[in-house]
């Protein structure tokens, strides 16, 4: 699978697993909740023309790597790009096997993200009409209002990605690109806190 982010998981077979810590008070007032809309995006093309850029690998959580990883004006893919918008991930489908004895067990999870961009100058609007195309070769990232940074040391791989370009007919609405980004894995994504 592309995306393994079950590290924490028991071998096959291996009933073994430690339950990490959790916060001993639950119930105080100055518990910090976190928005979860997701508002940012960031791409590492890996494949293409250009000097590729190298995967962050631990320098994921150095808000001074992304610094100089991102440059939205090359047109080589030789940085990674960062793109603003509005957008959600629900709850992943899963892939569930029968298992003797009763038991039952998730395999793969396919998620799914939505992102929607409403700066749709003519560098935006050629952007994301490229990635019409369904192309594959990048792995990327993304960041929540709250703070949250999502995609581990080499970022997740899509399986699908398609834009739609909606023009509805409503007397208040405006023009606005759709991503939609599929990844599949046995489990949700390493997260940090947001370096932009």
């Amino acid at each position: 699978m592309a995306n393994d982010f079950c590290t924490i998981c028991p071998a096959v077979c291996d009933d073994t697993l430690d339950l990490p810590a959790i916060d001993a008070n639950q119930d105080c007032i100055t518990i910090v909740y976190k928005k979860s809309q997701i508002c940012g995006l960031v791409i590492q093309p890996t494949t293409g023309t250009g000097s590729l850029p190298s995967a962050p690998g631990a320098s994921w959580t150095d808000p001074t790597y992304w610094a100089t990883a991102v440059d939205n004006t090359v047109t080589d893919n030789s940085a990674f790009k960062y793109v603003v918008g509005i957008g959600g991930l629900p709850a992943a489908e899963k892939t569930e096997i029968e298992l003797p004895k009763n038991k039952v067990r998730a395999l793969d999870r396919t998620y799914t993200i939505t992102f929607s961009v409403r700066n749709l100058t003519d560098n935006h609007y050629a952007f994301f009409q490229s990635l019409q195309c369904g192309w594959t070769g990048f792995q990327f990232w993304y960041e929540t209002v709250g703070g949250r940074f999502f995609g581990g040391e080499n970022g997740i791989t899509p399986s699908k990605v398609d834009v739609d370009f909606p023009l509805s007919e409503g007397v208040d609405d405006y023009e606005e690109a759709v991503l939609t980004l599929t990844f599949e894995a046995c489990g949700d994504p390493p997260r940090t806190d947001s370096p932009f």
